[in-house]
């Protein structure tokens, strides 16, 4: 199967790397726990959420010290391969941050088939996937009106607070739980380039 990983907040922690830098410019000071919807830290600090973004990929140039979201992430990507899957990075960013992301890769060792840097205007879901593993909860909507496409939501404060989620949108854990559950369903597409090692 192709299976679409996001970057931040599945494989980044980029939350944590940006709530100082928000601090920095609001004078508010937040922690990631608390960021209980997708537009909180905008709607506690009046930062527009062009500039959260911003600050994001700002936080990306110190790719170094970008926190990773599981010590594990690089060996569950490395499980799907050796399983038969394309495995493809799919995350919607600034042009500026796209650089220090392939860096971030290369340091963490975290392998992958292809890399879909995506703009705000072009759904993740419209790409070749089967299944994305994400945690925006904008894309649960447009998830539960493509019934060929499944979505595994990683858990995140701001998308708990999503009840209701459709039958082709499963909540995670984690990464690890998200491969878990991927390697536990049927193989489409038959044989893939990557051999069970």
């Amino acid at each position: 199967m192709n299976i679409g990983i996001d970057v931040d907040g599945v494989l980044a922690d980029a939350n944590a790397a940006t709530l100082p830098l928000v601090e920095r410019y609001t004078g508010t000071h937040i922690e990631k726990d608390e960021i209980t919807h997708w537009d909180y830290v905008s709607d506690t600090t009046g930062l527009s959420v062009w500039h959260f973004v911003r600050l994001m990929g700002q936080a990306w140039q110190d790719f170094e010290n970008m926190p990773i979201e599981e010590p594990t992430v690089a060996n569950s990507l490395t499980q799907l391969m050796r399983r038969g899957h394309h495995v493809s990075i799919v995350t919607q960013r600034t042009r500026e941050s796209f650089p220090f992301v392939c860096l971030w890769l290369d340091l963490h060792r975290i392998p992958y088939d292809d890399l879909i840097f995506t703009s705000g205007t072009i759904d993740k879901l419209m790409f070749p996937i089967d299944i994305l593993v994400d945690d925006s909860p904008r894309i649960i909507t447009r998830a539960g009106h493509i019934k060929d496409k499944i979505l595994l939501l990683r858990d995140q404060p701001w998308n708990r607070n999503v009840d209701s989620l459709p039958p082709n949108v499963e909540r995670v854990e984690t990464l690890a739980g998200a491969v878990e559950r991927i390697l536990s369903m049927p193989l489409k597409g038959g044989v893939s380039k990557h051999p069970v090692q």
